[in-house]
């Protein structure tokens, strides 16, 4: 009998996300592809105000393209709030971002 590879290596085995729901409820979406402008953010402001009309800990799902994937992070990093999950689906990124306590 031979050991899966994951104990040939000492790697922990991969692990699956359970089936189901995940663990957070998105409270709204918000759909940015339309303000992309390398040359200004208007999607950062589009997302503050909507963030800003939300409670602590819930979550908005933002739809955008890779380019903006990169800006909306950097941002979200530097006014405590939380990506909880992000999923590019064929260069339209799902970006879950749970609201701080701003």
């Amino acid at each position: 009998m031979s050991l899966p590879p994951s104990q040939h290596t000492g790697e922990p085995a991969p692990t699956e996300a359970p089936p189901g729901p995940p663990p957070w409820v998105v409270a709204r979406v918000l759909d940015v592809t339309s303000y992309f402008n390398p040359i200004d953010c208007r999607s950062l402001g589009v997302i503050r105000v909507c963030l800003s009309e939300m409670q602590s800990g819930q979550v908005l799902e933002v739809h955008g393209n890779r380019f903006q994937q990169r800006e909306i992070a950097a941002w979200t990093r530097k006014f405590k709030h939380a990506i909880v999950n992000t999923i590019d689906e064929a260069g339209l990124v799902r970006i879950f971002i749970q609201k701080g306590l701003r």
